[in-house]
């Protein structure tokens, strides 16, 4: 019998593209649904596993605020060898980078004072790959970002 195990697949092709990077950014996401979607929480750990075999320890991901998802959970409690930081903005807009205004940052599932429901997808980008930049920036922890 042929079976096909997504996962593995996935796996073994992530490592071998992992393979001299200094970091892993994860924007992954489905749309919001009434059936049970798992593709975070069967990505993260296939994510984590190729990221090791390709010997790359830093883990940025993209989640959403006000959540607790089981692939945070999994980086929480499964991976002290992964310098991983989750990153948790508001709603997401197409609107361009905004390099006028300061992003606030905040530990934890929302921003005090925060103004804005809405930052622009490139703004996040940003806030990702600066973090990725800086291993001491936001280390093991879950960020909320937001104006």
């Amino acid at each position: 019998m042929f079976r096909i195990d997504l996962m593995t697949d996935a796996q073994k092709l992530l490592a071998e593209a992992y393979e001299g990077c200094d970091a892993v950014l994860s924007a992954l996401g489905a749309t919001v649904s009434l059936f049970r979607i798992d593709l975070m929480t069967d990505a993260v750990p296939a994510i984590v596993a190729a990221m090791r075999s390709a010997k790359v320890s830093r883990f940025i991901l993209l989640t959403a605020q006000c959540t607790v998802y089981r692939p945070e959970c999994h980086l929480n409690e499964q991976c002290s060898d992964i310098n991983f930081t989750v990153v948790k903005p508001p709603g997401l807009s197409n609107q361009p980078l905004d390099e006028q205004r300061e992003m606030k940052a905040a530990e934890g599932q929302f921003v005090p004072d925060a103004s804005e429901l809405y930052v622009p997808r490139a703004n996040v980008a940003k806030f990702m790959l600066d973090c990725a930049e800086s291993d001491e920036a936001w280390s093991k922890k879950l960020v909320a970002i937001q104006y």
